[in-house]
């Protein structure tokens, strides 16, 4: 009875809003790891600044992917 209960209490806009995210976030990494790959291949870059160079590309992807779907559905 609470299982029940606890499935119709959630927010299936939410959820939907988390899963397109996910979605969206795993289309856009397959992309952005070989280009930041290519790239850091091409500069001759270690792997620590390879490593670096993604975490920046990755997390400025992220925070604009995460604003543009929350204005989305807003």
């Amino acid at each position: 009875m609470h299982k029940r209960l606890a499935f119709a209490m959630i927010d299936k806009r939410a959820l939907e809003e988390s899963a397109l995210d996910v979605f969206v976030g795993t289309i856009l990494a397959i992309p952005i790891v070989f280009t930041t790959l290519e790239i850091a291949k091409y500069l001759s870059l270690d792997t620590f600044r390879t490593g670096l160079l993604q975490l920046i590309v990755f997390t400025l992807v992220g925070i604009l992917r995460r604003y543009l779907i929350r204005i989305y559905y807003k």
